[in-house]
Protein backbone atom coordinates (compact mmCIF):
# COMPACT_ATOMS: atom_id res chain seq x y z
CA UNK A 1 0.00 0.00 0.00
CA UNK A 2 1.64 3.00 -0.78
CA UNK A 3 2.73 5.31 2.01
CA UNK A 4 -0.02 8.41 1.49
CA UNK A 5 -3.22 5.82 1.10
CA UNK A 6 -1.71 3.79 4.69
CA UNK A 7 -1.77 7.71 6.07
CA UNK A 8 -5.13 8.33 4.80
CA UNK A 9 -6.38 5.64 6.25
CA UNK A 10 -4.90 5.63 9.44
CA UNK A 11 -6.27 9.39 9.76
CA UNK A 12 -9.92 8.45 8.26
CA UNK A 13 -10.16 5.45 11.27
CA UNK A 14 -8.42 7.93 13.74
CA UNK A 15 -11.14 10.69 13.46
CA UNK A 16 -13.84 7.41 13.62
CA UNK A 17 -12.35 5.98 16.62
CA UNK A 18 -12.27 9.54 18.51
CA UNK A 19 -16.14 10.15 17.12
CA UNK A 20 -17.26 6.87 18.61
CA UNK A 21 -15.76 7.65 22.19
CA UNK A 22 -17.55 10.67 23.14
CA UNK A 23 -16.77 12.13 26.85
CA UNK A 24 -17.90 9.74 29.86
CA UNK A 25 -16.64 9.52 33.49
CA UNK A 26 -18.24 8.69 36.40
CA UNK A 27 -18.14 10.17 40.48
CA UNK A 28 -19.38 7.45 42.48
CA UNK A 29 -23.03 6.54 41.50
CA UNK A 30 -23.23 9.85 39.02
CA UNK A 31 -22.25 9.68 35.22
CA UNK A 32 -20.83 12.75 33.38
CA UNK A 33 -21.61 12.18 29.55
CA UNK A 34 -21.72 13.71 26.17
CA UNK A 35 -25.12 13.57 25.21
CA UNK A 36 -25.13 14.30 21.95
CA UNK A 37 -23.17 17.37 19.81
CA UNK A 38 -24.92 20.07 21.55
CA UNK A 39 -25.19 18.89 25.34
CA UNK A 40 -23.42 17.07 28.05
CA UNK A 41 -25.40 15.76 30.85
CA UNK A 42 -24.84 14.41 34.17
CA UNK A 43 -26.92 11.58 35.72
CA UNK A 44 -27.23 10.08 39.94
CA UNK A 45 -27.72 7.00 38.31
CA UNK A 46 -26.03 4.46 35.84
CA UNK A 47 -27.17 4.64 32.49
CA UNK A 48 -28.27 0.93 31.93
CA UNK A 49 -30.56 1.62 35.14
CA UNK A 50 -31.67 4.54 33.45
CA UNK A 51 -32.64 3.72 30.32
CA UNK A 52 -35.04 0.88 31.54
CA UNK A 53 -36.36 2.99 34.53
CA UNK A 54 -35.73 6.39 34.21
CA UNK A 55 -37.77 7.63 37.51
CA UNK A 56 -36.85 9.39 40.84
CA UNK A 57 -33.82 10.60 39.21
CA UNK A 58 -31.55 13.81 38.89
CA UNK A 59 -29.36 14.97 36.00
CA UNK A 60 -27.81 18.47 35.23
CA UNK A 61 -28.02 19.05 31.73
CA UNK A 62 -24.90 21.95 30.53
CA UNK A 63 -25.88 23.04 26.40
CA UNK A 64 -22.55 23.93 24.48
CA UNK A 65 -21.95 27.86 25.56
CA UNK A 66 -24.77 27.38 28.38
CA UNK A 67 -24.55 27.55 32.24
CA UNK A 68 -26.57 23.86 33.57
CA UNK A 69 -29.92 23.46 34.21
CA UNK A 70 -31.33 21.05 36.64
CA UNK A 71 -33.97 18.41 35.57
CA UNK A 72 -35.68 16.07 37.61
CA UNK A 73 -37.28 12.87 36.61
CA UNK A 74 -39.98 11.73 39.19
CA UNK A 75 -42.63 8.96 38.58
CA UNK A 76 -44.99 8.48 35.23
CA UNK A 77 -48.05 10.29 34.82
CA UNK A 78 -47.55 12.95 37.87
CA UNK A 79 -47.43 16.21 35.30
CA UNK A 80 -49.06 17.44 32.20
CA UNK A 81 -46.61 17.53 29.07
CA UNK A 82 -45.60 21.86 28.94
CA UNK A 83 -46.86 22.52 32.66
CA UNK A 84 -45.50 25.11 34.55
CA UNK A 85 -44.35 24.22 37.86
CA UNK A 86 -41.76 24.99 40.58
CA UNK A 87 -39.00 22.69 41.63
CA UNK A 88 -37.88 23.97 45.51
CA UNK A 89 -34.66 22.57 46.24
CA UNK A 90 -33.34 22.61 50.02
CA UNK A 91 -29.60 22.09 50.68
CA UNK A 92 -28.43 22.32 54.30
CA UNK A 93 -31.12 23.87 55.22
CA UNK A 94 -31.48 26.64 52.50
CA UNK A 95 -34.69 26.38 50.02
CA UNK A 96 -34.12 27.56 46.55
CA UNK A 97 -37.30 27.86 44.43
CA UNK A 98 -36.84 27.09 40.69
CA UNK A 99 -39.12 27.74 37.70
CA UNK A 100 -39.17 25.00 35.31
CA UNK A 101 -41.67 23.32 32.73
CA UNK A 102 -42.42 19.62 32.57
CA UNK A 103 -41.21 18.13 29.53
CA UNK A 104 -42.93 14.87 29.80
CA UNK A 105 -45.72 13.34 32.69
CA UNK A 106 -42.60 12.74 34.48
CA UNK A 107 -39.85 14.95 34.03
CA UNK A 108 -39.70 18.83 35.24
CA UNK A 109 -36.55 21.22 33.77
CA UNK A 110 -35.69 24.45 35.38
CA UNK A 111 -36.24 27.17 32.47
CA UNK A 112 -33.06 28.62 33.41
CA UNK A 113 -29.64 28.10 34.65
CA UNK A 114 -28.86 27.29 38.36
CA UNK A 115 -28.11 30.32 40.28
CA UNK A 116 -24.31 30.96 41.08
CA UNK A 117 -25.70 30.74 44.81
CA UNK A 118 -27.31 27.36 44.55
CA UNK A 119 -24.04 26.05 42.47
CA UNK A 120 -22.04 26.76 45.31
CA UNK A 121 -24.04 25.48 47.79
CA UNK A 122 -24.54 22.35 45.84
CA UNK A 123 -20.93 21.84 45.70
CA UNK A 124 -20.67 21.15 49.78
CA UNK A 125 -23.31 18.97 50.23
CA UNK A 126 -23.87 15.80 50.90
CA UNK A 127 -27.76 15.50 49.98
CA UNK A 128 -30.80 18.15 48.52
CA UNK A 129 -34.55 17.61 48.89
CA UNK A 130 -36.55 18.13 46.18
CA UNK A 131 -40.11 19.07 45.96
CA UNK A 132 -42.30 20.02 42.77
CA UNK A 133 -45.63 21.22 42.45
CA UNK A 134 -48.44 18.64 42.11
CA UNK A 135 -45.90 15.91 43.16
CA UNK A 136 -46.85 14.59 46.29
CA UNK A 137 -43.96 13.82 48.04
CA UNK A 138 -40.18 14.95 48.55
CA UNK A 139 -37.24 13.19 46.70
CA UNK A 140 -34.41 12.81 48.38
CA UNK A 141 -30.82 12.66 46.28
CA UNK A 142 -27.18 11.82 47.65
CA UNK A 143 -25.35 14.66 46.00
CA UNK A 144 -22.27 14.34 47.96
CA UNK A 145 -20.07 14.02 44.20
CA UNK A 146 -21.54 17.05 42.88
CA UNK A 147 -18.69 19.33 42.83
CA UNK A 148 -16.11 16.55 40.54
CA UNK A 149 -19.64 16.38 38.55
CA UNK A 150 -19.65 20.16 38.02
CA UNK A 151 -16.05 20.24 36.99
CA UNK A 152 -16.90 16.79 34.79
CA UNK A 153 -19.76 18.78 33.39
CA UNK A 154 -17.74 21.91 32.10
CA UNK A 155 -14.83 19.28 30.67
CA UNK A 156 -17.42 18.03 28.87
CA UNK A 157 -19.15 21.02 27.45
CA UNK A 158 -15.62 22.60 26.47
CA UNK A 159 -14.85 18.98 23.94
CA UNK A 160 -18.47 20.19 22.42
CA UNK A 161 -18.07 20.67 18.71
CA UNK A 162 -18.64 24.54 17.96
CA UNK A 163 -20.25 25.47 15.04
Amino acid sequence: MPPRLFALGFLIASTASALAAPFMTQHGHWTVMAGGPTACMALNRPPEEFNVAPFNALSIRQRRGAQPVLQVFTWPNVFKPSQSVTITMTVDGTRTELPAQTADSYIAETNSALPAELIALLRGARNAQIEITGLPHVLLFDISDVERVLGSLEACERQLPRS
